[in-house]
């Protein structure tokens, strides 16, 4: 019986039987096995698609399906390719050289991890509030951004040269108006409900106090602002306050303000005012960004390591890879088992069960397991964005 194409023909002929080196595990050991894989080819003549079956590898590499998710997961901590190679020489004993980390990275990130922004940005639609933060990285030559955008069980980052409001609309689309906790950046100002961070502000009057030295206005006006934080912080403990109590914390502020007097830290606290208490209206919403800068820690290490984005590409693939690894460990998840499962089963959803989706009914990666469309969407459409 002749094989029928997905386009209706009935008929796709077979072409002559080609040979693919596979590199996987040799069993449950630590150790590379190489092995030449019979493929059987068909082609359709009227759409064009070729079928290769069977194909035991992760899609576009030569790499079985284990050993990609472990090279992937390892990547996905930050170490640049010639590290990962080094390490798998020394848990291995093989070497590999380090275009092939990087096209095994390059090819899963975008055959196998790219759906999941989609899904990563509706868990932050569906949240209550978000945290939003970007840093530096120098990208094609020039001055670039990572966005972060992070809530308990999900982030999503995306690397872009711009820092203005365009890249909210573009790909944050979803998200605009929502509570959101931020820096005092111009741009969060009328795209999301701020909650200003208490931390900045915090800190630059703690330099003040610094500078004025032990016993100066500067240094009892930080007290007191510390004070005023430390009481707001203990009613969003207990889950939130009275408009009342919002309203004599604001007073207590005003009051430090004034004897600022005409200091330009007056004025900054003077416009933060209105945003500094919106989060004791929301049940766990935090005063601060500090996790989110804590997620940013991750992919600053990347920047210190790699330097900057040579491609569109890269900085493509680096934003689904790390916003994977990262949501993937916020909901329990080891990164390579997270991979391994979303390269078994493509539809298998990051907030689900994961042992089902490692290890398949009659899979061989039961018993050879290793212990251990967003605006980049290459569909078009909506969002579509740089490649």
């Amino acid at each position: 019986m002749r094989a029928i194409c997905p386009c209706g023909k009935k008929k796709m002929p077979r072409l002559d039987t080609i040979c693919k080196i596979s590199i996987g595990y040799a069993g449950d050991a630590r150790r590379v096995a190489y092995a030449c894989v019979q493929l059987k080819v068909r082609y359709c003549y009227k759409c064009h698609l070729v079928v290769e079956a069977p194909d035991p590898n992760a899609k576009g590499t030569s790499l079985s399906k284990d050993l990609a998710a472990d090279i992937v997961g390892i990547y996905g901590y930050g170490p640049t390719a010639g590290t990962v190679v080094k390490m798998l020489l020394t848990m291995l004993g093989e070497m590999m050289s380090q275009n092939t980390v990087r096209n095994c990275v390059r090819a899963v990130a975008e055959n196998c991890l790219e759906v999941s922004m989609e899904e990563i940005l509706a868990a932050l639609e569906r949240a209550a509030w978000i945290q939003i933060d970007e840093a530096t990285m120098p990208m094609m030559g020039r001055r670039g951004h990572l966005w972060l955008v992070r809530t308990d069980e999900a982030t999503f980052i995306v690397a872009t040269p711009s820092r203005s409001a365009q890249v909210v609309h573009t790909f944050f689309y979803c998200l605009i108006s929502k509570l959101a906790t931020t820096d005092g950046y111009i741009v969060y100002k009328g795209l999301f409900k701020a909650q200003r961070c208490w931390s900045h502000e915090m800190n630059v009057a703690r330099d003040l106090a610094i500078r004025g030295g032990v016993g100066s206005l500067h240094d009892r006006l930080f007290d007191e602002l510390r004070g005023i934080y430390y009481a707001a912080s203990a009613l969003s403990i207990k889950g939130g306050a009275t408009e009342g109590q919002i309203r004599r914390l604001k007073d207590d502020l005003r009051a430090v303000i004034a004897q600022y007097g005409n200091h330009p830290f007056a004025d900054r606290l003077d416009r933060a005012l209105g945003h500094l208490f919106t989060a004791l209206r929301v049940p766990g919403m935090c005063l601060t960004n500090n996790h989110t800068e804590s997620d940013v820690r991750k992919v600053v290490v990347y920047r210190n390591l790699h330097h900057q984005f040579k491609t569109s590409r890269r900085m493509r693939v680096f934003s689904i890879l790390h916003s994977f690894v990262q949501t993937a460990e916020k909901n329990g998840h080891l990164p390579a088992d997270a991979i391994l499962a979303k390269i078994n089963d493509p539809g298998w959803s990051l907030f689900g069960d994961l042992r089902a989706a490692i290890h398949p009914a009659g899979s061989p990666s039961a018993t050879r397991r290793c212990p251990n469309s967003w605006p980049y969407s290459s569909g078009g459409g909506r969002g579509s964005g740089p490649r």
